[in-house]
């Protein structure tokens, strides 16, 4: 049985955000966010190197558009290419039910700690060769996610 990953973050929201929640009442915002971030970043950094080792070639927009279709699944993004070539593939997501998830929710934050800020750690297991940029989210109140993932000169 096969499950969007949508539903998957609908289902570990339902114990994320409460378990964030008493972290942050034991010790402090800061604190309880950084203990989140980095216990999520190194499940991330594991499936972006298996993602990434699992893909034969070096050219980014092969290796990076079925891993946007995964997330996509269920309608869960609506995304327009902005620049597609062997070396940088850069789109802007316009609509994110995550972050409609989180919202519903009250905790768009804590949907940025477990979906959005883990961009960053997915992009480390591909390994020194790729690098992301990205200026705003929607799960932050931007009006869109605007991605952009570039192939490192050696």
């Amino acid at each position: 049985m096969s499950i969007t990953m949508i539903d998957q973050a609908r289902i570990q929201a339902q114990m994320f955000v409460p378990l964030v929640g008493k972290l942050r009442v034991e010790l402090g915002k800061e604190r309880a966010d950084t203990i989140a971030r980095e216990a999520l970043a190194d499940i991330y950094r594991q499936f972006g190197a298996r993602w990434w080792n699992a893909r034969p070639g070096d050219n980014l927009s092969e290796k990076l558009i079925p891993l946007n279709e995964l997330f996509k699944e269920g309608n869960a993004l609506e995304w327009t290419t902005t620049m597609q070539t062997a070396d940088i593939y850069a789109y802007d997501v316009t609509a994110c039910k995550y972050a409609e998830l989180f919202k519903e929710m009250g905790e768009p934050d804590i949907g940025f700690l477990m979906c959005c800020a883990q961009d960053y750690a997915l992009v480390e297991g591909f390994g020194p060769g790729v690098e992301l940029n990205r200026t705003q989210t929607i799960m932050q109140g931007g009006s869109r996610c605007d991605f952009q993932f570039r192939m490192r000169k050696a």
